[in-house]
């Protein structure tokens, strides 16, 4: 009986968890503004599971320089990269976050 009670009571609660969905990832969202910009993409990347980079369609530019990635492919912390015309730098990236950059691309050839 001892038996037969104790594999109900560990039974129950992985039977609730087998009915539940899995939660969608949150979106990452890189926003930004370029001051001295004239490329018109700007192009993000992400590591995969083997540290290879990939990347989406790239965001476009506005005349004033903005910017808005948004992507729902990040499933865990990883690391990003960026890329406008000649100019790059990497960033952290992870579910849910919001990332904001501002920079003026003729300060530096990173940034």
């Amino acid at each position: 009986m001892k038996k037969i009670s104790a594999f109900i009571f560990l039974l129950i609660p992985f039977s609730t968890l087998l009915g539940q969905t899995k939660a969608k990832s949150q979106p990452f969202v890189l926003k930004g503004h370029l001051t001295n910009c004239t490329e018109k993409e700007v192009w993000v990347s992400f590591q995969d599971e083997k540290g290879q980079f990939r990347s989406d369609a790239p965001a476009q530019l506005d005349e004033n320089g903005n910017f808005i990635y948004e992507t729902s492919n990040i499933n865990t912390p990883q690391e990003g990269a960026i890329v406008i015309g000649r100019f790059g730098g990497s960033f952290f990236a992870a579910p849910g976050y919001s990332l904001s950059i501002t920079a003026d691309v003729n300060d530096a050839p990173t940034f």
